[in-house]
């Protein structure tokens, strides 16, 4: 038995593409970008209960193609939670998964 629960640390995707996504959501992150859409688009990641510098990559899955990451780092310093954007691209209509 313990007095205090063990602390989970999480990433979570908050905003992609320009949709904003609740803190918690345990489905899979996806966008659509239709043709005439900018490629280049951020990911806003979230990270709650790490310590120091914390290293991710945020890796976008489209239906047809390869996978693409982008490295990225959080610096707990900041605060906790804290957040870092990151600069993706991701392709033309197709549904893209992202990760964190």
């Amino acid at each position: 038995m313990s007095v205090f629960p063990h602390v989970q640390s999480r990433l979570s995707v908050i905003a992609a593409a320009g949709q904003n996504i609740p803190e918690g959501t345990n489905a899979p992150v996806t966008v659509f970008l239709p043709f005439g859409s900018d490629t280049n688009q951020v990911v806003r990641v979230q990270a709650r209960d790490f310590a120091g510098v914390v290293p991710i990559n945020v890796v976008i899955t489209p239906q047809n193609g390869p996978r693409r990451v982008f490295p990225a780092e959080i610096n707990m310093a900041s605060g906790n939670p804290a957040f870092t954007n990151v600069n993706v691209t991701i392709p033309l209509n197709t549904e893209a998964t992202i990760h964190a």
